[in-house]
């Protein structure tokens, strides 16, 4: 399949290759559980949330979106993984700096990952 080759990418790509896969990824994830899980099981998550941090403004917009789509529903333990890898502080930041749209990516972000957890909600609102 090709989530392992688009997260080896997001790792070790160039700038361009690290964008490119986060946006196959985000699209990848979006509106699909089981492809999310697959992603996440993959090792996106930390890669993503890297890009979020240090990318260019359309990589960390495409780290958001694929973050956003993997942090829809209720998986609890991938919501957890996020957090773990740091992705609430950068999608804060986001949220304050970020474009119009990027901004309501984090938030939407920010919401799916706090659903259903005080402690991650807790983690949002002192960040």
């Amino acid at each position: 399949g090709a989530i392992p080759p688009l997260v080896q990418l997001l790792r070790d790509g160039s700038a361009g290759d690290k964008e490119t896969a986060a946006y196959a990824l985000g699209n990848l994830s979006a509106g699909s559980d089981e492809l999310s899980q697959s992603i996440a099981q993959a090792g996106a998550i930390p890669p993503l949330v890297q890009l979020l941090k240090d990318g260019s403004a359309f990589g960390k917009s495409f780290a958001a979106d694929a973050l956003c789509s993997l942090s829809a529903g209720s998986d609890y333990e991938r919501s957890q993984s996020m957090a773990q890898a740091g992705a609430i502080p950068p999608l804060v930041q986001l949220l304050r700096d970020g474009s119009a749209g990027d901004k309501e990516t984090a938030a939407y972000a920010l919401g799916n990952l706090s659903a259903g957890s005080d402690e991650l909600s807790q983690s949002i609102a002192q960040a």
